[in-house]
């Protein structure tokens, strides 16, 4: 197991394909169009976002074997590897790649949430290990995403899991 560190000023975390996934929405992206973009990754297997509950920063353990942990919730999405690596990325990063057509993500200060995976498609359980609404979480690991490779490319997410609008 890897074990990652990420800050998160807006209660999102995500992991997203750096090959594949294109940030740009407009200049003046309204939120809507921002959440049908995601969707749209989703649906390309290029991103996989999440809401934490809550503002923090994040210890996110990344395993390439799926066990029997359990946590407070849990949910699998589907995401594609097409240049070896996956990552990490906050919402803040997706909003800046949203917004400008010349940043390029992951930015510099998530460079080291990049992991190395084999090409192919992954079923990925994300599990988040506390109650965001508990005040004491003395969890090691806030979130796990376990990978489980798969031949054929399914259904994945047509809303953000965990949030409320």
């Amino acid at each position: 197991m890897k074990l990652f560190r990420i800050s998160d000023d807006s209660g999102f975390l995500g992991l997203f394909n750096p090959q594949r996934y294109r940030s740009f929405v407009h200049e003046d992206w309204e939120f809507d169009q921002l959440v049908n973009h995601f969707i749209n990754q989703f649906q390309k297997n290029n991103l996989l976002l999440w809401g934490t509950g809550r503002e923090g920063t994040w210890t996110v353990g990344v395993s390439n074997k799926v066990s029997n942990l359990t946590g407070f919730r849990e949910i699998e999405g589907k995401i594609e590897v097409t240049d070896g690596r996956l990552c990490l990325i906050n919402y803040e990063s997706l909003t800046m790649g949203a917004q400008f057509e010349d940043v390029v993500l992951p930015e510099e200060e998530l460079e080291d949430c990049v992991f190395e995976m084999v090409n192919g498609i992954y079923k990925t359980k994300i599990i988040q290990m506390f109650d965001p609404n508990e005040s004491n979480n003395n969890v090691n690991v806030h979130f796990m995403l376990e990978f489980d490779q798969i031949n054929e490319i399914e259904s994945n997410w047509k809303v953000i899991p965990w949030f409320r609008n």
